[in-house]
């Protein structure tokens, strides 16, 4: 596959999605992350998960689950939010990365039917 398909792919995804690494800090995101972190790509690369992303399940323990067992892993329903977005009913899938040892793939869709819309819960 080409740079320029996977590229198209990553910026096409209908979740939310972000890359991390193997120290769980951000890698990549793609265009709809950018938006519910209300950040650029950039600005978010280098910057530990734990800082950004906020959820009421305990995700470093799901993170090591996933890196150890190497298998996708689903939650439902859970509350998600950022330091700048009010938290709101998430669906997260977390997976392995193929020849990235250490690098997990996290996507996450809204429950939230306005959300869902286009509108957006951002705190004032």
């Amino acid at each position: 596959m080409s740079d320029t398909f996977l590229s198209t792919l990553w910026s096409s995804l209908p979740s939310s999605a972000l890359v991390i690494d193997e120290k769980n800090l951000i890698y990549s995101v793609n265009p709809r992350a950018e938006s519910f972190f209300n950040s650029s790509e950039k600005l978010l690369r280098g910057e530990p998960i734990w800082d950004k992303l906020f959820l009421d399940t305990r995700l470093e323990e799901a993170l090591v689950r996933v890196r150890k067992s190497e298998s996708a892993l689903f939650i439902s329903g859970v509350d998600l939010g950022t330091g700048d977005r009010i938290f709101g009913k998430h669906n997260v899938k977390i997976s392995t990365l193929v020849e990235r040892t250490g690098y997990l793939l996290i996507m996450f869709d809204s429950l939230d039917v306005s959300d869902i819309m286009g509108g957006s819960f951002q705190k004032s």
